[in-house]
């Protein structure tokens, strides 16, 4: 039988599996943003004439911190990608418990016999006799 708590996780795994996908597909553009911003923004060099030393020092440290926010983002991002591969969708997960106990039901093991004789029985009746056709020609 399918518990309550089974029936649960099954309407749930929709909604985990789409939160898992913004959430690594969030993480991934991020931490890719990030680092170009660091490579290209964050550098020693006065890129605006207001900018003092104390400014490029700040931008500087600030872009570091991101640059590794970066770092740890991106792994997270792609196991998170991963674990989304694993964790099954609601249709996904009803054929998971729902085929196996169909399929191992003693009913559809004994309709399934009698669909093969039936079929088998139909068979021999649409074989062509040659006799038949021997004297039809």
């Amino acid at each position: 039988m399918i518990t309550t708590s089974q029936m649960y996780w099954i309407t749930r795994l929709d909604g985990i599996v789409t939160l898992l996908a913004v959430l690594a597909n969030f993480l991934c553009v991020a931490s890719t943003v990030i680092f170009i911003c660091k490579r290209n923004e964050y550098s020693t060099v006065k890129q605006r004439s207001w900018d003092t030393d104390e400014i490029i020092a700040a931008r500087r440290k600030f872009g570091h911190k991101l640059y590794k926010a970066s770092l740890m983002m991106f792994p997270v991002g792609i196991l998170l990608f991963m674990l989304l591969v694993m964790i099954p969708t609601t249709k996904q997960m009803a054929a998971i418990l729902i085929v196996p106990r169909i399929a191992n039901s003693e009913k559809v093991q004994e309709a399934g016999n009698k669909l093969y004789d039936l079929a088998v029985e139909w068979m021999d009746e649409l074989k062509p006799n040659k006799n038949k056709e021997g004297t039809n020609k």
